[in-house]
């Protein structure tokens, strides 16, 4: 009760509503869902599936809306996305908030929009606007984490507008994929890795011959330190996005992530060309391997905006075989707007498989593992892509809802198999959650209701069987609440 009280005194984290500025950040559903719905009716145009997404790209199409145009039950949804990407004014005070949470067993999946990590968490959040730039300061402190990192400054960065692009020093969430419940990829399931970033600012379609006819295009690049205890240390993290629409209705976007570097591995320029051009991957000669450049993961999204509905999948690989991934995981997904009952917001449903299907092997104990780079594609624990790791097969179900007076609702279902080839065999292997492979099926419903003054939320969720064996799920059944309070909300 003592730390109860001290984290209930000192605590700190940010109001959903109160935006990491100039990004449109990955904890915010709600938000998401209304861009979506919104793109679906033909008022946006342009790429949705690399987050965060730069408000300025999302502010230039809504204004070219035709206010006449929107249809009658997206108007309060249109008014919700134009109060989130209002810019902080030059010379404003710094807008602070601060969040209470406490949870019994944290949720161990996390997707699109998932906050709590720990038990006992507690954030102060500064941001504001400076000369050229934007600048967000958040400090978290958490009780007994199992990465024993009791301080954490993640979601802090400093952001400058150079031309058409933000570059951003900092510890920044991404999402990478037009999935819900997971990316292959990159989600934000592993805390964010702190480094520096490039992203476009806006999605304006390119002017030159040829590339004009990609449409609207968006990109972000990235290198960051991963300063976890790993099987090599001080690796680095390098990843980039590139999204465009060659037509309104159609958007694909090519990811490619690397780790590359860390003690005892080369880290020229020579070779971090090679990692770049892609010679030199795979090899297993020793003199070869003494200078492979890194762990890589590549692939292709694709999401097809139909008026009602929007079909989407993703194909991700762990190695690469004339020039197309190979060794692949992939996911498929269907989602949608919803309005019924005093409520609208948008549910999808999905099914992702992370074993390396197309490998000549099992396709075992492949995907976010490697040879080298031993503690493979996780950081501090957890896989930097799908929240259940390698080998597993996942149906998801899920909604984002928000009622008249302003409550939104989320429930999420996931059902399927953790670690595939350990729970047939009883033999366990590397796994962020199940090493021993486990049962999944898991259920949960949260509620949050903005005020004048911040938020309050409540979240429950309840799983058939255990499944996580490093203690971080106890029971089955979890609990966790937050409250938070700002000041100078704009």
């Amino acid at each position: 009760m003592h730390h109860f009280l001290l984290v209930l005194t000192f605590s700190l984290a940010v109001f959903q509503n109160v935006m990491a500025l100039p990004f449109l950040p990955v904890d915010n559903p709600q938000l998401r869902s209304d861009i979506e719905r919104i793109s679906r009716a033909g008022l946006l145009n342009l790429p949705l599936s690399s987050w965060p997404l730069s408000q300025a790209a999302v502010r230039r199409e809504l204004d070219k809306a035709n206010q006449e145009e929107i249809p009658a039950e997206l108007i309060a949804v249109v008014n919700r996305v134009r109060m989130a990407i209002n810019p902080i004014p030059p010379k404003q005070l710094p807008q602070v908030s601060m969040n209470l949470s406490a949870s019994k067993d944290p949720a161990v999946l996390r997707s699109f929009g998932d906050t709590t990590r720990e038990q006992l968490g507690a954030t102060l959040n500064v941001q504001g606007s400076m000369a050229g730039g934007y600048y967000q300061l958040a400090t978290t402190i958490v009780k007994d984490p199992l990465d024993e990192d009791n301080t954490r400054f993640d979601g802090s960065h400093i952001t400058y507008l150079l031309g058409d692009w933000w570059l951003t020093a900092g510890a920044i969430e991404r999402w990478w994929g037009p999935g819900w419940a997971s990316s292959l990829v990159f989600s934000n399931n592993a805390r964010p890795v702190p480094g520096l970033s490039l992203q476009r600012s806006v999605s304006d379609p390119s002017e030159l011959p040829v590339l004009n006819l990609l449409g609207p295009w968006s990109a972000t690049a990235f290198i960051g330190q991963m300063d976890d205890e790993r099987a090599i240390n001080q690796a680095k993290l390098l990843g980039l996005s590139v999204a465009f629409k060659p037509h309104p209705r159609v958007e694909i976007a090519l990811h490619r992530t690397a780790q590359w570097g860390g003690e005892g591995r080369p880290q020229s320029a020579s070779n971090l060309l090679k990692l770049i051009t892609g010679r030199g991957d795979n090899c297993y000669d020793s003199e070869c391997r003494e200078d492979e450049p890194g762990n890589q993961l590549g692939g292709i999204d694709v999401r097809l905006e139909l008026p009602k509905f929007t079909l989407y999948g993703q194909l991700i690989g762990e190695d690469e075989a004339n020039a197309w991934p190979a060794k692949k995981a992939w996911q498929l997904g269907v989602s949608g707007g919803l309005q019924a009952l005093g409520l609208q917001g948008s549910w999808y449903i999905e099914q992702s498989d992370t074993r390396c299907a197309s490998s000549k092997a099992s396709g075992y104990n492949c995907f976010y593992n490697h040879s080298i780079y031993q503690s493979g594609y996780r950081y501090q624990g957890r896989a930097i892509g799908a929240s259940w790791d390698n080998d597993s097969r996942v149906l998801s179900a899920g909604a984002t809802l928000t009622a008249s007076n302003g409550d939104i609702y989320t429930v999420k279902l996931h059902n399927g198999e953790l670690n595939r080839d350990s729970l047939a065999s009883s033999e366990p292997s590397l796994h962020s959650i199940a090493p021993q492979g486990a049962k999944l099926r898991q259920y949960s419903l949260a509620w949050q209701r903005p005020t004048g003054w911040g938020e309050w939320s409540l979240g429950a969720d309840y799983s058939s069987q255990r499944f996580d064996e490093f203690g971080r799920q106890t029971r089955r059944a979890g609990f966790e609440a937050a409250v938070t309070y700002y000041w100078n909300q704009r």
